[in-house]
């Protein structure tokens, strides 16, 4: 369980439950990102008090193996890198002797170290080992130096009487730039795998001390627009009792998954990009929200069979509770509000500048330029350099979307004669957390073309969405939404914009295109067919202008509870409660619907609460009865796909 995934009022209730089904241990990365957010700026105040989070532990009975980084994956944005070291030099060698990156890292570690050391075991903590990096034997660089660096860099500032180690996947491939003198190897693996060759590779390696299996996957991540990873209890169960047979340590990741609350979220990188969503509930034996699940009782009963279970019963589920619908109103578009959401105003720049190039470390920026024509036509948009998904507007009116996850760069838009306001709203989706492409920039990473001439010229607008006091100036306004410009961009012509577009690329293709042009027209033309981006509005509805919605309610109850909020119905964006970032919703996606929200971050009677929804693509707010979202009592997270 990750303390930075847990609301803090709830460690104590979900440790109660680990000590229940049987367990002595917790397991926990450190995300640097949330500590170092700026560069020598430093948080671990909240729930970023890692040391009260280990504390806790040690009273309520476990030792703790704590996994320091600085890099940890875990599905986290840059995986768990800050976003400023690509500010400092874009070109960085993340996790290697590259000193423009060991410069960071050590001044980090000068910071977080000590704060390790009183809590070691040696020292009267509950700290028995710390992991040093992060399954570096997956990583091109297998670069021993930056590795011995860290080694001794710990030894340093930890001393010699704890244990360090490393964790690899259970191959010799992984363990042979994986393994480092001085560090303990300890390998990870799922459900189904070949235990005994897994540990024999580790025996290779150690041939003394424990077998130990540091990530035994009980589920799996999720992926937007996948299906939603559930892996059989009874798998997971014959595997563990193999494990613990053998005598072997297993640490299970994720016995709670929690959730990636705000834009903390990360990606893989496989045949395409793939983010991940808010919820991290891995299928796991507690789900998001800390409950019993079948699969926890399940491997409690494998787990009592090597380790006595402490007396009394299994905490009961906690109670949930349903508000009903809340009712939204439009406050304005985001052009409407834009003075205030980048109350900075704009950086002018010759060529688009990214998130890192401006300081923004996630959320969306919005890239403005003027386009001149000398008459009305079809013309094709060229954005093959946007990071990750980006919303088109021509006059304020919406044009399309490319995205990066289904490789559709290219727009076909509609230009007026003479100047036309193109306007670009790029949003970072979560930085690639696993893999060799992990240090790349966000939004426009490069120009932007219409029919092969670069645009210049750009007001670039930071939405970071940092300040979210600033909803509470923000006032409502009819839901009739009679101001909406809509002109020729109706439901039929936004569709046949996209296709357009690629029957624009396809011309291109057979005009001599590049084979990367051919085989993005194919993928393209495949998830279409298929829906994968545009995924069907409503009948007669047409595409809003990003907007900002708002409902205010007061909750006519003094018993507080945890609740999800159904975005059944809406599209594609980011929910606020109360000014606490829940995260992003894509329902139309899946597989998650719901967006856990915590009993805390509620106000009760008779204060008002403010749910703030920046909608991106399209609202069913055709009348104030269907301009609802509503509070259930259960989660939805295996929703469309």
């Amino acid at each position: 369980m990750h303390y930075f995934r847990v609301p803090k009022p709830y460690w104590k209730d979900r440790m109660a439950k680990m000590a229940a089904a049987g367990l002595n241990a917790i397991q926990t990365y450190i995300s640097w990102n949330m500590h170092e957010p700026q560069p020598g700026v430093y948080n671990f105040e909240d729930g970023n008090d890692f040391a009260a989070y280990l504390q806790l532990a040690q009273e309520m009975g476990f030792v703790v193996i704590l996994r320091v980084g600085p890099y940890i994956d875990s599905e986290r944005d840059l995986g768990g890198l800050p976003f400023w070291l690509l500010q400092k030099n874009p070109h960085m060698r993340l996790r290697t002797n590259d000193p423009s990156y060991l410069q960071y890292v050590d001044r980090w570690l000068d910071v977080l170290l000590p704060k390790v050391k009183p809590l070691l075991y040696v020292n009267g903590g509950p700290v028995i080992t710390v992991q040093v990096e992060n399954e570096y034997g997956s990583y091109y660089a297998c670069d021993f130096d930056y590795m011995h660096h860290l080694r001794d860099k710990f030894r340093q500032q930890l001393g010699k009487d704890v244990v360090l180690f490393t964790t690899d996947g259970g191959t010799e491939g992984f363990l042979k730039c994986g393994k480092v003198d001085g560090l303990y190897s300890t390998v990870d693996f799922g459900s189904g795998s070949d235990v005994k060759a897994a540990f024999e590779a580790q025996r290779n390696h150690e041939p003394h001390g424990p077998l130990v299996n540091s990530e035994f996957y009980p589920g799996w991540i999720d992926h937007w627009s996948y299906k939603h990873e559930t892996v059989d209890a009874d798998r997971v169960a014959k595997t563990l009792y193999e494990m613990l047979a053998m005598n072997a340590s297993v640490t299970i990741y994720m016995f709670e998954g929690g959730t990636s609350f705000g834009f903390y979220n990360g990606a893989n990188l496989g045949d395409s990009y793939m983010p991940s969503p808010t919820s991290y509930d891995f299928d796991a034996p507690l789900n998001e929200v800390g409950d019993v699940t079948h699969k926890f009782l399940v491997l409690r009963n494998i787990i009592r069979q090597f380790n006595p279970l402490p007396p009394g019963p299994v905490p009961p589920i906690t109670p949930k509770m349903s508000l009903g619908s809340v009712s939204f109103q439009l406050s304005g578009t985001l052009m409407d509000l834009l003075s205030k959401l980048s109350p900075q105003g704009p950086i002018n720049s010759t060529s688009p500048l990214t998130f890192e190039e401006v300081g923004q470390d996630y959320g969306f920026i919005l890239y403005r330029t003027v386009v001149k024509s000398d008459s009305v036509g079809l013309v094709v948009l060229n954005l093959t350099s946007v990071r990750d998904r980006a919303h088109v507007l021509v006059n304020e009116v919406p044009a399309g979307v490319v995205n990066r996850m289904d490789d559709s760069y290219y727009l076909g838009i509609t230009l007026s004669a003479g100047e036309n306001r193109l306007d670009i709203l790029v949003e970072n989706l979560g930085r690639i957390c696993y893999g060799t492409f992990m240090n790349e920039s966000k939004g426009l990473i490069g120009d932007v073309s219409i029919d092969g001439g670069i645009l210049k010229n750009w007001k670039i607008y930071p939405l970071p969405f940092n300040n979210t006091n600033v909803f509470n100036t923000f006032s409502t306004q009819s839901n009739k939404l009679t101001h909406r410009k809509q002109n020729h961009t109706s439901r039929d012509f936004y569709y046949e914009n996209k296709w357009d577009s690629l029957s624009n690329k396809e011309r291109a293709m057979n005009n001599g295109g590049s084979e990367r042009l051919k085989r993005s027209a194919e993928f393209e033309r495949k998830s279409l067919a298929r829906g994968f981006e545009r995924q069907q509005l409503p009948q007669a509805a047409n595409p809003d202008s990003p907007s900002i919605y708002i409902a205010d309610f007061v909750l006519y109850t003094t018993e507080l509870a945890d609740t999800f909020l159904d975005t059944s119905g809406w599209y594609k964006g980011v929910a606020f409660l109360n000014g606490f970032n829940l995260g992003r919703y894509w329902p139309v996606a899946g597989p998650q619907v719901t967006l856990y929200v915590p009993a805390m971050l509620f106000r009760p009677y008779p204060a008002k609460n403010r749910l703030v929804l920046f909608e991106l693509e399209w609202a069913p707010c055709q009348g104030a009865h269907n301009c609802t979202m509503q509070f259930i009592n259960y989660p939805i997270l295996d929703g469309p796909v």
